[in-house]
């Protein structure tokens, strides 16, 4: 009888584990997982985008003097890869600005429209990293210009002024 109950009871527990579901779970929910969004949009403006955006649109440019002209551009592997640090931030800064706490809602009107803005930031920062990828500082010019119209386009209905840097 006790072979036969274990028997039993190993032949539930193999039929268990083969109908089972063998999926993880569901990835939690940003409040589940409890991210820390005490850095308000404001702060996350001033001290994680505009800077690395300011690298981004400082990477490309021709500086007219009474000189001649002066093209700046990333020259060196570490250069590029500098810039392609930034541009990431910059993608990822638009997953961050989705995060639910980061706006506040009374802020923010039209919810589509606010994620629409931030998943253009992130498009476009990611056409940065694929220039700095090639090192091609005519497509890295174009995409911080892409860059720099997000903002904008952002900056015109969403408003957070930033603090100032002390600089």
């Amino acid at each position: 009888m006790r072979t036969t109950t274990m028997a039993v009871l190993l032949a539930c527990f193999v039929l268990h584990a083969g109908c089972s579901d063998p999926s993880p779970a569901p990835a939690a929910t940003a409040t589940a997982a409890g991210f820390d969004t005490s850095i308000d949009t404001r702060q996350l403006m001033s001290w994680v985008i505009d800077p690395s955006a300011k690298v981004v649109f400082g990477a490309v440019a021709t500086i007219v003097t009474e000189d001649g002209e002066e093209h700046v551009q990333p020259r060196t592997d570490e250069e590029w890869n500098n810039i392609r640090s930034h541009a990431a931030m910059v993608l990822e800064s638009g997953n961050l600005l989705l995060l639910e706490g980061r706006a506040h809602a009374s802020q923010i009107q039209d919810p589509q429209d606010w994620t629409a803005k931030a998943r253009a930031m992130s498009a476009a920062a990611r056409t940065a990293i694929e220039a700095t990828d090639v090192k091609d500082p005519e497509a890295l010019f174009a995409a911080a210009g892409e860059i720099y119209q997000t903002c904008t386009d952002c900056h015109s209905k969403f408003i957070f002024t930033p603090e100032p840097t002390g600089e």
